[in-house]
């Protein structure tokens, strides 16, 4: 028995017959014991809030932790939102965010890609953009611009209305990312506190919205939205004084979510990440799925890929002009939807500097759905 202890507790100086000893590591595992059971009851606390928080305003919603991606999605005031999880690098450098997105449907300059001027290492690496210089001191002094069009993304962002969402938006989350499909606020951690999850949702919402009217989105009729399943609320804080014992049939004090319940009603597609966001819904019917992917196809599109490993590209399908380079393996950044980028070798090089978890702007088009993995392919060339 004490030969096992010493093996569990190899830092310990526990001797043969050390009766201090062996009273030392009981205590020593059960105080880690007492960590563990803390950490499990922390994340049960965390997955009711999460998904009490879906529940609440409507959003489809499922809760993993202990290192599995959580997601919820749906709509909030006529913006489609997914709110997820995404864990970057690997071993003491692991870290786990949590990311709402708003997602942006019309025509923005491609390639674009907005963010705060000390925001930049978050964003990761961008192919074929460049810094572009406004020439308005305050956008300048205030933001990082990205785009192919230097006259596009200088005529879009100095829009009165898409100025001023900016400036809000930066004032009430720093840590954002606009880019050519979405609305990307990034917090540390899983988020859970519904406080803060709502102000991240309307705060990527409301920049939305007023990108919405510069892009002149014409919405559908709203339709009343069904009632959402309120689940209970977050149990009011104890007070100071000594707790009185509730009498026989009276619940707990309650508090309500942080915010007004939004309008729930689908509206038009969502945009190009929503649509990426629901190829991943195991009911989609195969009809439903094809007309998605072919609408998708369409035209370029851009998305951040969060690395899972970079190979030889073998598909028998891939373009001749991609044969000889490599496919990039992953998720888009903050989606469950899986994705293979396929490179041309001219991009080698780079590509297999790569690693696991960091992130990749992708520009490319919609090649197919590739049902063995359940994968987006995409083609960059």
């Amino acid at each position: 028995m004490i030969a096992l202890i010493e093996l569990l507790t190899p830092s310990l100086p526990l001797a043969r017959g050390d009766a201090a000893g062996i009273i030392i590591v009981p205590i020593v595992l059960i105080f880690f014991g007492a960590i563990i059971a803390f950490s499990i009851h922390a994340n049960k606390k965390a997955r009711e809030r999460w998904m009490g928080f879906a529940a609440h305003y409507g959003l489809h919603a499922t809760a993993g932790g202990f290192g599995s991606a959580s997601h919820m999605s749906g709509w909030f005031d006529g913006v489609y939102v997914h709110i997820g999880t995404v864990t970057r690098g690997s071993g003491k450098n692991r870290h786990t965010y949590t990311q709402f997105q708003a997602m942006i449907e019309g025509a923005l300059p491609y390639g674009l890609q907005v963010y705060q001027e000390n925001f930049g290492s978050k964003v990761g690496k961008f192919f074929g953009g460049q810094d572009i210089q406004i020439g308005d001191q305050q956008l300048d002094n205030s933001f990082i611009f990205k785009g192919n069009d230097p006259g596009q993304v200088q005529h879009f962002v100095t829009q009165p209305l898409v100025r001023e969402a900016l400036f809000r938006l930066v004032s009430q989350q720093p840590g954002f990312v606009l880019d050519s499909g979405r609305v990307m606020i990034e917090l540390n951690g899983w988020c859970s506190d519904p406080a803060r999850m709502y102000s991240a949702t309307i705060a990527a919402v409301h920049a939305v919205q007023a990108i919405h009217a510069v892009l002149g989105v014409i919405r559908p009729a709203v339709v009343p939205a069904p009632e959402p399943i309120a689940l209970p609320m977050v149990a009011a804080p104890a007070q100071a004084a000594a707790p009185v014992a509730p009498k026989p049939g009276v619940t707990k004090a309650r508090v309500a979510m942080s915010g007004p319940r939004p309008d729930n009603t689908p509206r038009g597609d969502g945009g190009t990440l929503a649509m990426l966001d629901k190829l991943s819904d195991a009911s989609l019917m195969s009809n439903e799925r094809d007309a998605m992917v072919q609408k998708l196809g369409s035209d370029r599109i851009t998305i951040s890929v969060v690395i899972d490993r970079v190979e030889l590209t073998s598909a028998f399908d891939v373009p001749e002009g991609l044969k000889d380079g490599r496919t990039v393996l992953g998720n888009v950044n903050g989606l469950r939807t899986k994705v293979a980028a396929r490179f041309a070798g001219i991009m080698n090089p780079e590509l297999v500097k790569l690693k696991r978890g960091e992130s990749l702007t992708v520009q490319g088009r919609v090649a197919g759905w590739d049902g063995l993995y359940d994968r987006v392919n995409i083609d960059v060339a």
